[in-house]
């Protein structure tokens, strides 16, 4: 019985041992715990808020835009700026759209951005606009086509920016 009592205890003792050695030396790994980013740390079991996103290349202001419609001449130059939209990851809101007061909403994949047909109305009516776009690797440089058309009318434009 004696040998079972010291057996017991032997075995409890490395038990504690065990637990206090994990619970005080255990460090957590900073690092992006978020599976869709593309910095995601697989190793990482805390969130240290550096994680990043295909869209983040994107945001922005973007200026020095002059504008070419088909048909139709280049416009002035004119900024854009180009947010995150909540906390969805692929989505972006860019204000001053074709130098007007509308702000569509796009979708990021890689250097690719979408704007699915979207429909304002503004002072000179309403009217449908989408578009598709992409940006440079290193982030400077924005090419957007886009088509709207408002009664009846189709145009095609485009425009390339920089951002500021």
């Amino acid at each position: 019985m004696k040998k079972l009592t010291s057996t017991l205890s032997t075995l409890a003792i490395a038990a504690f041992f065990a637990f206090t050695v994990t619970s005080f030396t255990g460090c957590k790994q900073e690092g992006c715990t978020d599976v869709t980013a593309n910095n995601y740390d697989e190793k990482a079991d805390e969130d240290d808020g550096s994680c990043t996103y295909d869209r983040d290349l994107f945001l922005g202001t973007y200026s020095n835009i002059i504008e070419t419609c088909n048909p139709g001449s280049p416009s002035s130059p004119y900024s854009i700026t180009i947010s995150a939209s909540g906390s969805n990851t692929v989505s972006v809101n860019i204000s001053n759209f074709a130098n007007t007061d509308v702000t569509v909403v796009g979708s990021i994949s890689g250097t690719s951005l979408v704007i699915a047909t979207q429909t304002f109305t503004d002072s000179f009516g309403t009217f449908s606009l989408t578009a598709n776009g992409s940006i440079s690797a290193s982030g400077t440089s924005l090419t957007i086509a886009y088509s709207y058309s408002q009664d009846g009318v189709v145009s095609n434009c485009s425009f390339t920016a920089t951002k500021s």
